[in-house]
């Protein structure tokens, strides 16, 4: 499996919409001058949420202004990631962004309604953390091997959950199964927390998702943690 390339997942950015290095945005010494908006292209609950409204608290705190989340999910990343690229370019409308929405969309869509190069300018890094391989609670394997082995039993059987079609969940839940030689069927879901809440009642086997979404699932039991795309153990 090629670690380095699962190592790097999910690296968050934040964005902003700019269409041009003379924006008032760029001039202006005295922003911000009222609240700003923190666009989270994912449903609430999920990694990117839960890392959005950290962000949007520290933001608050550094710009001694009011940064609200506001989740606009749908079409995989798609819907809240255009909205800001169509925003006012005055860095009041922020966008949390990554691999997601910032790279596998340009490579999943033809007729993508935003330049991720042009319509956007990083502002800063934030964060990156690994993938989890986690399977429902009574799934009748523990481990990795045990789990492949279990599948291979029955292809086609089992099943895989993403928060919806063309996000890191499914892109990388997919490039896994077909290193792992597996053959599973995907069911796409509006955001992780459906996704879990399925797990939990036995009718989805098996989620690939970051380690900020699962942890608490796994740390607490109610789903299995069989692997990390990181090199060293994440989960304790």
């Amino acid at each position: 499996m090629p670690t380095n390339f699962y190592r790097r997942l999910q690296l968050i950015t934040l964005a902003i919409s700019l269409f041009s290095m003379s924006s008032p945005f760029a001039q202006d010494v005295d922003y911000p001058k009222g609240p700003v908006k923190l666009i989270v292209p994912i449903g609430a609950g999920g990694g990117t949420d839960i890392l959005g409204r950290k962000v949007a608290q520290k933001l608050t705190e550094i710009l001694k202004q009011s940064t609200f989340v506001e989740n606009k999910a749908g079409a995989g990343s798609l819907i809240g990631t255009d909205f800001v690229a169509k925003a006012s370019p005055d860095g009041y409308t922020l966008l949390v962004g990554g691999l997601f929405n910032m790279v596998m969309n340009k490579a999943l869509m033809k007729n993508l309604p935003y330049d991720p190069v042009k319509d956007f300018v990083p502002l800063g890094y934030v964060s990156s953390y690994p993938f989890v391989l986690t399977l429902r609670p009574d799934f009748p394997a523990n481990n990795l091997a045990e789990m492949v082995k279990v599948m291979k039993e029955k292809p086609g059987q089992y099943s895989y959950g993403s928060a919806g079609v063309g996000t890191l969940q499914h892109v990388w839940g997919n490039i896994l199964l077909r290193n792992l030689g597996l053959e599973l069927i995907h069911v796409p879901f509006k955001g992780s927390p459906p996704a879990y809440q399925e797990m939990m009642a036995g009718r989805l086997d098996m989620i690939f998702d970051n380690v900020s979404s699962s942890k608490s699932y796994v740390q607490t039991g109610r789903i299995k943690g069989v692997a990390v795309s990181s090199e060293k153990r994440t989960l304790t």
